[in-house]
């Protein structure tokens, strides 16, 4: 799994970032946005001025033997 804490300003995605040293994080947004649970505008009215939201992201084994299997079949390099 990979730590990580999503930003929302006035209730829209803002950025998600790993937790990185401590002090700086990777930006992971555009890899944040494609997870279908993770909502891009909060459902709640009026949403709060800034909220930070930290989970932590995993991948199942199953997962991870399809996302090799097509990495291998499209000449990528595989994971693992």
């Amino acid at each position: 799994g990979l730590a990580i804490a999503i930003h929302y300003d006035h209730g829209f995605f803002s950025y998600a970032a790993t937790r990185g040293d401590g002090q700086i994080g990777e930006d992971v947004s555009h890899n944040i946005k494609t997870i279908k649970s993770v909502p891009i505008k909060l459902a709640i009215d009026p949403p709060p001025q800034k909220l930070e939201v930290r989970g932590e992201v995993f991948m199942t084994k199953s997962g991870f033997k399809k996302l090799n299997q097509a990495a291998q079949k499209n000449d990528s390099k595989s994971l693992f």
